[in-house]
């Protein structure tokens, strides 16, 4: 996000490094490549940071199970969804 702001502050500035003696089509093409090649790194170093902060979790406090699923948990989604039973049989009578 911080890096998508930096890019949009720097915005008024994107003629500044403009050479005239190239297509202004090239130039829009580089400008675009740099930041979604920005986005792409930032997000890259977002996920590994993210990867390293879980590895280090896992060799500080050892291997933790995962909660067992259960079929409880989900039954109430139909019901906030408001779905009822035989409902697709009768919307066309």
């Amino acid at each position: 996000m911080l890096v998508l702001l930096s890019d949009l502050n720097e915005w008024p500035l994107l003629f500044a490094n403009y050479d005239t003696s190239t297509p202004v089509a090239n130039f829009y093409g580089r400008v675009l490549a740099g930041y979604v090649q920005s986005l792409l790194i930032s997000g890259l170093g977002g996920f590994v940071a993210v990867f390293l902060f879980d590895v280090f979790l896992q060799m500080a406090a050892g291997l933790r199970e995962l909660p067992r699923p259960s079929l409880a948990k989900p039954r109430p989604l139909p019901v906030c969804c408001g779905a009822r039973r035989g409902s697709w049989h009768s919307r066309g009578t």
